[in-house]
């Protein structure tokens, strides 16, 4: 009997790299797959999400967006250097530019919204093809209470709830899934 083996790691950080990248230089060249995608991983790992928006179509090709091309209503401006960015309304800052990483290229994986009293109100997710594949609403607090994530032809595939961790797949045969939980969702794929 033989048994098939993958990298599960929740979360891509730099730990699970290095545990990837040594099991690679031992000769164990299993596939990588992680549970919470951040919309920056390597073109060989796969994620749930991944998997969700593929079957919804999504082509993953393109770049990630520099700073100066994130959406933006017309007349707003953008201050920005090489950590950071915001984004202003006649000197106010209505958003903060959150770049992907400290390597002065300025590519953007969030930006959020900020209401008149300075609280985020929404987090635009980008990922390295380009498209805002995610999108975040917070309440007056600040806290996360839904995201949804979207196709590159910007249909929306999935729809999580922070506050009960439930989540809506709207499947491309017109069909409505809902999880209960983050391991319900993976345990669909």
């Amino acid at each position: 009997m033989s048994f098939a083996m993958i990298n599960l790691f929740f979360e891509y950080t730099e730990k699970s790299q290095d545990l990837e990248s040594s099991l690679k230089a031992a000769g164990y060249q299993h596939p990588t797959v992680v549970i919470k995608d951040n919309g920056f991983l390597p073109s060989d790992v796969e994620s749930p999400l991944k998997y969700f928006l593929q079957a919804a179509g999504s082509k993953f090709q393109g770049r990630p967006r520099y700073f100066n091309e994130i959406d933006l209503p017309e007349y707003w401006e953008i201050k920005a250097n090489a950590q950071s960015g915001e984004v202003l309304n006649h000197g106010q800052q209505r958003g903060r530019i959150k770049y992907w990483k400290n390597d002065r290229k300025r590519l953007v994986s969030e930006v959020s919204w900020l209401d008149e009293q300075g609280r985020v109100r929404i987090i635009d997710h980008y990922n390295q093809w380009g498209w805002k594949y995610a999108v975040t609403s917070c309440d007056k607090a600040g806290n996360q209470a839904m995201t949804s994530y979207f196709a590159d032809n910007g249909q929306e595939v999935l729809i999580q709830n922070h506050f009960t961790g439930d989540y809506t797949y709207n499947a491309p045969d017109g069909k409505i899934y809902n999880f209960t939980s983050l391991n319900q969702l993976t345990a669909y794929i």
